[in-house]
C-alpha cells in the first residue's frame, strides 16, 4: 500500500463521518435562527421579504442535517465510545443531541406550518412567539451539545488517532 493509499483508507473511517457533517446543523441552527428574527423585525419591507423564506429552508436544512449529526454519531461511537475515559460524556452529548433533533424538526415544521396556514391574529401571534421561543432553546442547546463534542475530542481523544512515533 502507498502513502497515498494509506491517506485515503484513513480519510474514510465511518468515526470521522460525524465530525465532518456536524458542523452543519451548528451553521444552519444560528444562520437560520438569525435570518429568522431579521425577517421577523423586517416585516412589510418587501427588498427584505426573502429573508422569511430563506430562514425556513435554512431551519429545515438544519433539522435533516441535525437527524444526519446524530445518525453518525451513533456509528462514531460505535468504533470510539469504548476508548473513552468517561462515558457518561458522550451519553450525555448523545442525549442533548437527539433532544436538539428533535426540538429543531418542531421548530421547523411549526414555522412551516405558520408560513402555509391563515391563521388569526392571536394564534399567528402564539405560533411565532412559540417558533422565536424554540429557536432560542435550539440556539443554547446547540452551544451545549457543541460544548460536550468538543470535550470528547479535546479532553478524551475521541476520533483522534495518535501521530506515529518513528
Amino acid at each position: 500500500m502507498t502513502d497515498a493509499d494509506a491517506v485515503l483508507v484513513t480519510l474514510w473511517r465511518i468515526e470521522l463521518l460525524h465530525p465532518a457533517l456536524v458542523h452543519f446543523p451548528v451553521a444552519l441552527t444560528l444562520v437560520g435562527a438569525a435570518f429568522w428574527f431579521c425577517a421577523l423585525a423586517a416585516r412589510g419591507r418587501p427588498a427584505l421579504a426573502w429573508l422569511a423564506p430563506a430562514a425556513a429552508a435554512l431551519i429545515t436544512l438544519a433539522a435533516l442535517s441535525a437527524w444526519a449529526a446524530v445518525i453518525s454519531g451513533g456509528w462514531a461511537d460505535a468504533v470510539v465510545g469504548r476508548h473513552l475515559y468517561d462515558p457518561r460524556v458522550v451519553e450525555t452529548h448523545e442525549n442533548r443531541a437527539t433532544l436538539l433533533a428533535w426540538l429543531l424538526s418542531v421548530t421547523a415544521a411549526l414555522n412551516l406550518l405558520l408560513r402555509r396556514v391563515s391563521a388569526g391574529a392571536t394564534l399567528r401571534r402564539a405560533g411565532l412567539t412559540a417558533v422565536a421561543a424554540l429557536l432560542l432553546v435550539c440556539c443554547g442547546l446547540l452551544a451545549h451539545v457543541g460544548h460536550l463534542g468538543a470535550s470528547l475530542v479535546y479532553q478524551q481523544g475521541a476520533a483522534v488517532t495518535p501521530p506515529e512515533i518513528h
